[in-house]
């Protein structure tokens, strides 16, 4: 499926591809998010991973922080507390 921008979608292919391209390796990066980058291309997520894929570009990894609350349920957990 060739992708298109939603706002610019009476620009030439071959700059839908280089900006297709840039999105992607942002969103490799971590610095889009799939919903961005869905919204922007009209890919769906199955679509954006097949494209990473042909670029041989990762998925993005996501490190949440974590929180108080959750290290001491997982700290309780672990001894055994209920």
């Amino acid at each position: 499926m060739a992708a298109t921008s939603n706002s610019n979608s009476k620009q030439p292919e071959s700059h839908n591809r280089l900006q297709l391209a840039r999105l992607l390796e942002l969103y490799a990066k971590g610095s889009l998010t799939w919903r961005e980058l869905s919204r922007l291309t009209g890919l769906a997520y199955g679509e954006i991973l097949i494209e990473l894929g042909k670029r041989r570009l990762a998925l993005p990894r996501v490190a949440p922080k974590r929180r108080p609350v959750q290290d001491a349920l997982f700290e309780r957990a672990l001894r055994g507390d209920e």
